[in-house]
């Protein structure tokens, strides 16, 4: 029996626990073996104030729970500073997690993920989390390998996923690698889980940005302009203000360079022409006016993390 921890701290995302009690009891049921052992536990038994003010009581202490796995929500967050703090009253749980053996294997989801990088077990080890973090994390821990357009990424021992749903990968690996393909495609039809996404659009972090009216503006110049005719000087006038300001703007804004924006804007338009036309790379370069395909493929493999190809057969819309 595999016996599985669902951790609750203060300001934690309770849903994904509950939903990991659900998980594991339909294994079971479905199955009709004892493979599962869940317990709601805490660092202590009293009851814990999670997010949203709702209260709820461990079953058990940590260290009366035999766990072969420890699962790590995410806590309520919408931004880096509020991930911070976060993180900062929650030291008691990282002084934890940090000593958690190497034999005990360790899972996270949404901003469930800085604690677990804290720990360093995830040193040299492909991770993800969710994707508005992507900046902080590849500064504060530079030795994961981050993944982040991947909606889980690990291995059994340390396990991550993506977004405040990401508990449905880690149940979904984890059910899947004790049930078997087939048990667990009925353990799905039991529960009726959603459909779950395997990849992130690799251009999530410029389609966060839309509603913000001057990042608007730039984004429908910059949209409408050809590639060699794009020009901070241009985008800068169109808006009515210095080129200084615009690069200050945009540093407070998205904390990117303006040729990073720039450039992000065009290869999404790229992107989109890639999967929703049967335009060759060489008809959408002309049309954007990328004059080197050689470094249009360049620079859309470093951005992206994908070639245009790549991209075009995982994200392509399929017509009926």
């Amino acid at each position: 029996m595999l016996k599985v921890g669902l951790f609750i701290y203060p300001s934690c995302m309770p849903a994904g626990l509950f939903t990991g009690l659900d998980f594991l009891k339909a294994a079971n049921t479905v199955t009709g073996k004892n493979l599962f052992e869940a317990k709601l536990v805490g660092l202590s038994s009293s009851a814990v104030t999670c997010a949203h003010g709702v209260k709820i009581t461990p079953e058990s202490a940590i260290r009366d729970f035999d766990y072969d796995v420890l699962i790590i929500p995410g806590f309520w967050a919408w931004s880096v500073e509020s991930v911070r703090r976060g993180v900062a009253a929650n030291k008691n749980l990282q002084e934890f997690l940090d000593r958690v053996p190497k034999k005990k294997s360790l899972y996270s989801y949404c901003t469930g993920s800085v604690f677990h990088a804290s720990t360093q077990r995830l040193s040299k080890k492909s991770a993800t989390a969710s994707w508005w973090l992507a900046q902080e994390l590849v500064g504060a821990f530079p030795k994961v390998q981050w993944q982040f357009n991947q909606i889980s990424a690990g291995d059994v021992s340390d396990m991550t996923a993506a977004g405040a749903n990401g508990f449905y990968p880690l149940y979904s690996h984890l059910v899947s690698q004790t049930v078997g393909s087939k048990a667990f495609a009925e353990i799905q039809k039991y529960l009726m889980t959603p459909v779950q996404f395997n990849a992130n659009n690799p251009f999530y972090e410029l389609e966060s940005l839309t509603g913000r009216e001057r990042l608007d503006q730039i984004r429908r110049f910059v949209e409408k302009t050809a590639v060699r005719d794009i020009r901070l000087s241009a985008v800068a006038e169109s808006l009515g203000i210095s080129t200084k300001t615009l690069s200050r703007k945009l540093r407070e804004d998205v904390n990117w360079t303006p040729a990073r924006f720039f450039r992000m804007i065009k290869l999404k338009q790229a992107g989109a022409l890639l999967t929703s036309t049967e335009k060759s790379v060489k008809e959408i370069c002309d049309k954007l006016g990328f004059d080197d395909e050689a470094q249009f493929r360049k620079a859309f493999k470093r951005c992206v993390g994908l070639t245009p190809g790549e991209y075009k057969r995982k994200f392509q819309i399929r017509r009926v």
